[in-house]
């Protein structure tokens, strides 16, 4: 068993309420989540032969990265 202690962060606004540091991460992550669009749109422009190797690197490493963002999501709301 884990002793979870909250990281509180004060706001930068003035009059403004502090900020866990936990929604900071949790935030952050779904920016970048939501972000990997370019990179799927890229890895669709791929079409080419001789580009088949790229193409599956890239799918790799966001597949890859795409769990590892949903594993840390998972492990902040545990």
């Amino acid at each position: 068993m884990f002793l979870v202690v909250e990281s509180v962060i004060p706001s930068e606004e003035p009059d403004g309420k502090p900020i866990a540091f936990r929604r900071i991460l949790l935030n952050t992550c779904q920016e970048a989540f939501e972000g990997a669009d370019h990179l799927r749109a890229e890895i669709k422009g791929l079409t080419a032969p001789h580009q088949q190797a790229e193409r599956h690197v890239k799918e790799r490493m966001l597949k890859l990265w795409t769990l590892e963002t949903v594993r840390i999501v998972g492990e902040l709301f545990k």
